[in-house]
């Protein structure tokens, strides 16, 4: 079964149609609107597309992150990186192409999927070799990986 994905932005967005071709779609032209469909539908993903907004779109960004903490979600920056102060999984800066979007969304979506060993408070996700303790990620290096994998 396809994922389900909120797109956020006008109609004009070109990547409405990309999206409709790889994922279960829904799309709107509001913040209030996509953050609605996103409880309705539980939905895996949100894209918001603030460059056909018009707007940096982190006043969005920050209402669905609030209201919606475990969702992913993917920002249009139409800024640049020092402009920025979005509180989306992954920020990506105009200009963007739909090859892109699509790879950033298969990216997150592996990570969710990713195994994770756990043993009491710690958590390895080996394939990004990432130890997580209390909430606290540290990048390791391959050996590291793999000695903690062992243990």
């Amino acid at each position: 079964m396809p994922i389900k994905v909120v797109l956020i932005g006008e109609s004009t967005s070109a990547f409405i149609t990309p999206l409709t071709k790889q994922y279960t779609t829904y799309h709107f032209r509001s913040g209030k609107q996509g953050l609605l469909a996103a409880q309705t539908h539980a939905v895996e993903m949100i894209v918001l597309d603030a460059v056909s907004l018009g707007t940096n779109g982190e006043r969005i960004c920050k209402t669905l992150r609030q209201t919606l903490p475990d969702s992913t979600i993917v920002h249009i920056h139409p800024g640049h990186k020092s402009q920025t102060d979005s509180q989306a999984d992954m920020v990506l800066f105009a200009p963007v192409s739909a090859r892109r979007l699509n790879n950033t969304i298969k990216q997150l979506i592996s990570r969710k999927e990713a195994i994770v060993l756990r043993s009491g408070k710690f958590a390895l996700d080996e394939e990004r070799r990432v130890l997580i303790v209390d909430g606290s990620e540290t990048t390791l290096t391959p050996i590291q990986a793999t000695i903690v994998s062992v243990l």
